[in-house]
């Protein structure tokens, strides 16, 4: 009798301190759930940062809010200020699709050939101009700092910021064919 009382003990205690142990990680993970798939950010001028994309926000009803993509998955740090949106991206050629259903011939060759360049490129960099929603990109961290100076943006991007995501590498050759 005496040993099934310690065996109920011993199994209750290991249970309690699997619970100890795993609440943190839990927490930990929920903290970075949302930080990396989450966010829900204003960026000004009807731009969001919507789950690892930019879009402007087209209207709202009462459910939610219309959203056009303007950059695609994966954006990996941005920063702006009343004028500016300065963006860096490493594109994710598997949630990269084209809706053949939705979209004109020209939408979607246009698409295909913005996917393309980013998966060249696959370290993108944006600018948008909030005023006249005008967008430059993708382009490579050489040309994306000279138009950059060519514009005088005072918004830099904190590199320390895109080192805290951790995520598949982007996939350099392979899915190409899936974007055609």
């Amino acid at each position: 009798m005496r040993n099934k009382y310690l065996l109920k003990v011993q199994t209750m205690r290991n249970k309690q301190l699997l619970i100890v142990l795993f609440i943190p990680f839990l927490l930990a993970s929920c903290d970075l759930l949302l930080a990396v798939h989450g966010d829900d950010v204003d960026l000004g001028g009807g731009y969001r940062f919507v789950n690892r994309a930019i879009g402007k926000v087209k209207g709202i009803d009462e459910y939610m809010s219309s959203f056009d993509e303007v950059i695609p998955t994966q954006v990996l740090n941005h920063s702006q200020d009343e004028n500016y949106i300065v963006v860096y991206q490493v594109p994710d050629l598997e949630d990269m699709c084209i809706d053949s259903v939705r979209m004109s011939q020209h939408e979607m060759d246009s698409i295909r050939t913005l996917y393309q360049k980013m998966s060249e490129i696959v370290d993108c960099y944006w600018i948008i101009r909030i005023k006249d929603n005008t967008v430059w990109g993708p382009m490579d961290e050489q040309t994306y700092r000279r138009k950059h100076d060519e514009l005088q943006i005072e918004v830099e991007l904190d590199k320390s910021y895109e080192n805290q995501y951790v995520g598949v590498p982007p996939q350099r050759d392979g899915g190409r064919d899936s974007l055609m």
